[in-house]
């Protein structure tokens, strides 16, 4: 309890510091997994609007990357990995109402195998949407991107199956959506030169890490830093990850010793 106070209390200090000019050179992309609580997303998309921020797509950013310019307000752009049903069932419908965009990034072997995922380290944690909610979401305006073919980190296997599990995937997604895809997102976050040059020769146009910090223009498109968003975040955690974590993340890469302060402070429940 008193440890949860600490953070909380270290948060609140850190959120009322940070640099609002960072933001019109800089914008933060968002990655969710399960959302158990519509409530609570709610309230967070809420924040969202009640500060200024403006909901981008993928595509957008792609596009301010090659012509940036200064923003006028925050922009952040809304990333839902593995494609789980909460997801579906708590997401859609408040991103809906809010008319947010937002990219869903799926496995195609879970979407396939729905209703008998094998058990194992690369299995979902929770149900996975199946082929019918994929189409859904494209026709309501959302984005579909590939997360791989089964989850597996590229990382850990040779070129040739990283070429399989990168382009397969994207063949597979194509085939359910009947049209292009164009947007990677890297298993666990893992990737490798290799992958990188795969990801790239397969014709996706970007690819979604999960390094901390947000998007330059000047970044690689094909490793985008994202904002990882506990389940159920605290008001104080969703203001830090939307302020100064992206800022200070640039120096921590800098200085090692700031990671220690940030891990002691920032426990996502």
């Amino acid at each position: 309890m008193g440890q949860h106070l600490f953070s909380n209390l270290m948060l609140r200090i850190a959120n009322s510091f940070w640099s609002r000019g960072f933001y019109k050179r800089a914008i933060p992309i968002l990655c969710y997994h399960s959302v158990p609580d519509q409530f609570s997303f709610r309230s967070q998309m809420t924040w969202l609007r009640d500060c200024g921020y403006r909901v981008i797509t993928m595509d957008e950013l792609c596009d301010w990357m090659v012509y940036p310019v200064s923003l006028d307000r925050p922009a952040v752009v809304l990333t839902f990995d593995d494609c789980y049903t909460d997801q579906f069932q708590n997401a859609v419908p408040v991103l809906t109402a809010f008319g947010y965009a937002a990219t869903f990034f799926a496995v195609t072997q879970w979407l396939k195998k729905r209703s008998h995922v094998e058990s194992g380290p690369n299995s979902p944690k929770l149900p996975p949407m199946g082929q019918d909610e994929i189409r859904e979401l494209r026709q309501l305006g959302f984005g579909v991107g590939c997360h791989g073919r089964t989850h597996t980190p590229l990382s850990v296997l040779a070129p040739e199956l990283q070429r399989v599990e990168i382009q397969s995937a994207k063949e597979e997604l194509e085939e359910i959506l009947c049209e292009p895809v164009r947007i990677f997102c890297f298993p666990y976050g893992h990737y490798s030169a290799a992958a990188i040059e795969i990801v790239k020769s397969s014709g996706f146009k970007a690819a979604a890490s999960v390094r901390v910090g947000a998007v330059h223009a000047a970044d690689d498109p094909y490793t985008l830093k994202r904002l990882v968003i506990p389940s159920l975040p605290t008001q104080e955690q969703l203001v830090a990850q939307l302020t100064w974590i992206p800022q200070a993340a640039e120096l921590v890469h800098k200085v090692p010793p700031l990671s220690k302060f940030a891990r002691v402070i920032w426990k996502p429940r």
